[in-house]
């Protein structure tokens, strides 16, 4: 029997995810990383007999990184957007002042933040918007009500933007962070580096992390972390909420499900079809057609190109094991033929060849199906990964 299949072997997984917190706690608390780093390479030995396991340190406090730039970034606006994490938001907003001059910073989120905190951001230059949580059917449904709220916090920031004549956005979580000095013009340079062609809708193309660009799931474009024109950002996130929005699509394909051509309409999908809805697109519900969006309207880069980490929790076991990796799990899926995220090199080769060219099958397209028999609201399950083969 595989013992990384057996029941002894999972359950010291879970004893060893259940450790992570607790020694987050002690290194706190001691001055030797080096043991730190000791424990975490032996849980990862642990889990991993056969696998190389790598880590990346970086400060988690403003104080601890000693990076500044000679800049100023008053045309550009950072769109912090939704819950604030603590103290990694605070902390990253103190980075951005030393990384970033001058930069506009706006916090968008709900009514009820604590005054302290409040107090603390406006001493920091932060525009604070608080908001009334949506109120629609789906604002309360698992699953969809993280859609709804993320397109109330952030049009209003890009419009609190707009109105300052800000010339370019970045729509940001709490929980993301950027290390590299001056990463602002770093993106800037490689969006000036690929022009938009005339057919494009977009002035000019939104760029996006690799970590939240799924290559094999239709319309699946990562809606974390976007920066672009401002008027882009707004001509994208210019959407009603799902319950609003939802029906016109299954209503244009005449279907009663929610799922079209085996793919499901959710969070990130349904904001990306309601953007080419919107911009009178003929949408076709194919990776083909997917792919040629991207290549003409967004780019993709890598997180390595400006230090980009993401410590989003993975709510199914309530503590973050990713926080502790430098990918995530399937960005570095060694099981299957290809790569299931868009890297910057993938979207070159969108640029570069045509779809007969490309080396990706169409056989390996994400798959899903709606287990509500009276199908609204959808229950979506997955039938097939994607990057699989038939």
């Amino acid at each position: 029997m595989n013992f990384r299949n057996s029941f002894i072997f999972h359950e010291l997984k879970k004893v060893a995810l259940f450790l992570g917190p607790s020694i987050i706690f002690f290194r706190k608390y001691t001055f030797s990383s080096k043991i730190y780093v000791a424990v975490r390479v032996f849980l990862g030995l642990l889990l991993n007999f056969k696998d190389r396991v790598t880590f990346a340190k970086r400060p988690l406090l403003s104080k601890n990184l000693v990076r500044s730039s000679k800049k100023s970034y008053e045309n550009f606006a950072i769109c912090f957007q939704g819950p604030i994490h603590l103290p990694f938001s605070i902390e990253t907003i103190k980075i951005y002042r030393k990384t970033l001059p001058k930069v506009n910073i706006i916090f968008s989120t709900w009514k009820g933040l604590d005054e302290n905190l409040i107090k603390n951001l406006k001493e920091l230059g932060v525009d604070v918007l608080l908001l009334d949580p949506p109120s629609g059917e789906m604002s309360k449904k698992p699953g969809f009500r993280a859609t709804s709220y993320q397109i109330k916090s952030t049009i209003e920031a890009l419009r609190f933007a707009e109105k300052k004549g800000i010339g370019y956005s970045v729509k940001h979580r709490g929980d993301q962070r950027v290390y590299s000095s001056d990463w602002l013009l770093k993106l800037k340079s490689l969006q000036d580096s690929f022009p938009n062609s005339n057919d494009a809708i977009l002035e000019k193309k939104i760029l996006l992390p690799s970590i939240t660009c799924s290559k094999f799931r239709v319309y699946g474009i990562g809606d974390q972390f976007h920066f672009g024109v401002t008027k882009d950002l707004i001509n994208f996130w210019e959407c009603p909420f799902y319950e609003d929005g939802a029906h016109s699509l299954v209503k244009n394909e005449k279907v009663k499900d929610f799922v079209i051509n085996g793919t499901a309409i959710f969070s990130e999908i349904y904001l990306f079809a309601k953007f080419l809805e919107r911009n009178n697109h003929n949408l076709l519900w194919t990776l083909e057609d997917y792919w040629k969006i991207m290549k003409n309207n967004f780019c993709i880069f890598d997180c390595s190109f400006v230090d980009f980490v993401f410590n989003k929790e993975k709510h199914s076991i309530g503590i973050q094991p990713n926080l502790y990796l430098e990918y995530r799990e399937e960005e570095r899926n060694y099981n299957i033929p290809y790569e299931p995220n868009f890297t910057h090199a993938d979207w070159i080769l969108i640029n570069k060849l045509n779809n007969v060219e490309l080396p990706w099958p169409n056989g390996a397209k994400e798959l899903w199906v709606n287990n509500n028999k009276d199908f609204f609201p959808p229950h979506f399950k997955c039938v097939k990964k994607g990057g699989i083969f038939n």
